[in-house]
């Protein structure tokens, strides 16, 4: 089960800047000014993960097993558009082109790519069954920001995170369908 909260929530928004880390899916759906409008080409980045649920044993092999899981997942959802081309990038291709992470390499990666946007997008792990999940969407252009949501998914299984993953397709395509002004 996804939750989502209101899409202006002052809530989402304070959220989206506690969690920090974010990592992104590089995206390419809304049409650069003065370009002519051809398929979208989305590079989908690793996704962040936060676990401050305190279960015991070490689950990091598979979480990051499952951040894979869910951007491979949102990056074949996003694919199946017909005027979209989407590839899921590695997490060591990042980390070798923006050791630092800092906005400006991430954004230049982007506009390198020929993406038109960049999902920020970052799960935070609060219990052993409850996942929350922000994305935030920034032209690299420019960067404004043309989406921001926070979502929760329930359970910590592969299957889980890969419907999640879709979830976030859906999601990322209806924000860029309709971009704030």
């Amino acid at each position: 089960m996804i939750h989502t909260a209101p899409r202006n929530s002052r809530a989402s928004h304070s959220r989206a800047g506690h969690f920090g880390l974010m990592i992104a899916a590089l995206l390419g759906i809304v049409p650069v000014a003065g370009h002519a409008a051809s398929a979208a080409r989305i590079i989908v980045y690793p996704i962040d993960f936060i676990d401050t649920s305190h279960e015991p044993g070490d689950q990091a092999a598979d979480h990051a097993r499952r951040t894979q899981i869910m951007a491979a997942a949102a990056s074949d959802e996003l694919g199946r558009q017909a005027a979209t081309t989407s590839e899921a990038l590695a997490a060591d291709t990042v980390q070798a082109r923006c050791p630092t992470r800092d906005t400006d390499c991430l954004l230049g990666i982007g506009k390198a790519a020929g993406a038109t946007a960049i999902a920020v997008v970052t799960v935070h792990k609060v219990s052993s069954l409850i996942m929350n999940m922000s994305l935030r969407l920034v032209d690299p252009q420019t960067n404004r920001s043309l989406l921001e949501r926070e979502m929760s998914f329930r359970s910590d299984s592969d299957d889980a995170w890969r419907r999640a993953g879709k979830y976030l397709a859906g999601e990322i395509e209806d924000g860029l369908a309709s971009p704030r002004s």
